[in-house]
């Protein structure tokens, strides 16, 4: 049995979809934008990591992550530190 790429690709893509938004739906992330549960999912994961890492894992641009990332800090969620590689 042979697949057309197109197929498979626009498929894999729907399911990536559903799988994410079915995460969203079931994950408890105190109460916090699907933006701001997507950063502590992936701090989860990580650990400490650059604002433009961040972004980059998360196809988000820096601005999204900063203010997602600021909410966090004002609800006590997240900390923030310098990053020591930017000195």
């Amino acid at each position: 049995m042979t697949t057309d790429p197109e197929i498979s690709g626009s498929l894999l893509r729907e399911v990536t979809r559903l799988y994410a938004r079915a995460q969203r739906t079931a994950a408890d992330c105190c109460g916090t934008t699907p933006t701001q549960c997507q950063v502590i999912t992936e701090l989860g994961r990580t650990g400490p990591i650059a604002l433009g890492e961040l972004g980059r894992r998360l196809c988000l641009e820096k601005s999204w992550i900063g203010r997602a990332v600021e909410g966090l800090v004002t609800e006590g969620l997240v900390a923030k530190a310098p990053n020591p590689a930017d000195s």
